[in-house]
């Protein structure tokens, strides 16, 4: 199979083919750039089945990506030159991905609905006069991580365009749906990056871990300070319970 991808902005001779090999069992073993002798990509799989092919086995996932990364994707292959490890439980999801020197470079924790657990990663107290989207970026400063967000999902409360315009100037998108009474004409979300709007139960569901705490269900203190120690307390207790 081979694929004529743009990459300029329009499809003419000057992009390039890639080519995609498989195995008698269909699964895409190698990427190809144009003619090139070297793999762009290589893909090892489980040998799960009593015939070491997948059979009577559901497991046929990839374990191993064999990827050259010092030249670009458009550019000439030179050779495999970056190793990914794909861990995985035994639902054969994908737990972690490693390197060749077993530095762990992507980890996922699932529930028991195979679900990625999704843990707190900033909070922070503030007063409830503003409107929530004006508090949105201020979070960012209370982050444990040090690269931001891809995208934040919030409820029809976030449908702001100035809050979209801010976000999108910082590389983050924002998905939220619109209000009700937004014009067709002016709304802003595809339809697409919505669907993952039905994932913002996981940050209600940790809402409710945090009120399982009795200090932070009812605030007993009068010091904002305090407070937010105690709130900064429990996620840490949160973290620490999943890790």
């Amino acid at each position: 199979m081979s694929v004529h991808q743009d990459t300029d902005g329009d499809v003419d001779a000057n992009d390039k083919w890639y080519h995609f090999a498989y195995d008698d069992a269909w699964r895409i073993v190698a990427t190809f750039r144009e003619d090139d002798v070297n793999p762009k990509e290589q893909f090892v799989y489980h040998n799960a089945g009593l015939d070491g092919r997948g059979s009577s086995s559901y497991i046929d996932s990839v374990i191993l990506r064999d990827k050259d990364a010092s030249t670009g994707w458009t550019s000439q292959a030179d050779a495999l030159d970056e190793v990914r490890y794909y861990c995985q439980n035994w639902r054969a999801d994908v737990s972690s991905i490693v390197t060749s020197g077993g530095y762990m470079v992507e980890w996922i924790k699932y529930s028991p609905y195979g679900i990625p657990f999704g843990l707190p990663v900033a909070v922070d107290t503030m007063s409830a006069s503003p409107h929530e989207s004006r508090l949105v970026q201020g979070l960012f400063d209370f982050m444990l991580t040090e690269e931001l967000p891809q995208r934040v999902i919030g409820d029809k409360a976030y449908d702001s365009d100035q809050l979209d315009e801010q976000l999108a100037n910082e590389g983050v998108e924002l998905i939220s749906p619109h209000r009700s009474n937004r014009r067709a004409e002016n709304k802003t979300q595809d339809g697409r990056p919505l669907r993952r709007y039905n994932r913002r139960w996981t940050v209600e569901r940790t809402i409710s871990w945090i009120q399982h705490f009795r200090r932070l269900c009812i605030r007993w203190e009068k010091s904002t300070m305090l407070f937010a120690g105690f709130l900064h307390f429990c996620c840490a207790l949160l973290l620490l319970r999943e890790v």
